[in-house]
């Protein structure tokens, strides 16, 4: 695994490499909705990690803008300009706002990227799972300043959507990586 090579090259403990790796995804997301009211779709193929020549980690990198929501409310109480046509949370996406939050953060983020990441992790290395779920519950709580999600973790439902708004349904009660 990458984060073995980063380890052993720079001496960073692998637990400290997957706080940090945490941290910086989890902040990096709420600062998009805090500072901008963008909802940034950081899975696992938008989400890079840049390391220096000495491989030592800096900073995570977004690609692929193309999948951004807007939130116009929050950038109405940002006092940002109503500049964006496309994937306007309330205006022209297919879920509310609580849904498309929780599809973003919960299921594409969390679900799909940094839970089995850490999973893998924790089994490889020997490393306690509620650990890192309690310290990125804590980054998430510490950085996301608006009240918006609720105890639901919405994800999309397994089937093909052809030709049709795709379909969701309520994944978990129990949210990982936020409170």
């Amino acid at each position: 695994m990458i984060i073995e090579q980063i380890s052993e090259k720079t001496g960073i403990s692998i637990k400290e490499l997957l706080k940090w790796f945490l941290q910086k995804i989890i902040e990096f997301w709420c600062s998009g909705i805090n500072k901008k009211g963008l909802l940034l779709e950081m899975h696992a193929q938008n989400t890079l990690l840049e390391v220096d020549s000495d491989f030592i980690p800096r900073r995570v990198v977004v690609r692929d803008f193309c999948s951004v929501r807007v939130d116009q409310f929050i950038r109405d109480r940002l006092n940002l300009p109503d500049i964006f046509k496309k994937k306007i949370i309330d205006r022209n996406c297919y879920f509310s706002r609580e849904q498309e939050y929780s599809l973003i953060y919960d299921y594409f983020i969390c679900h799909h990227f940094l839970y089995p990441m850490i999973k893998i992790c924790c089994k490889k290395y020997d490393l306690d799972f509620s650990y890192f779920n309690n310290y990125a519950q804590k980054v998430f709580n510490d950085n996301f300043t608006f009240d918006i999600f609720t105890n639901r973790c919405y994800g999309f439902a397994d089937e093909v959507f052809v030709n049709r708004p795709p379909k969701i349904q309520v994944f978990s009660k129990t949210p990982f990586f936020r409170k």
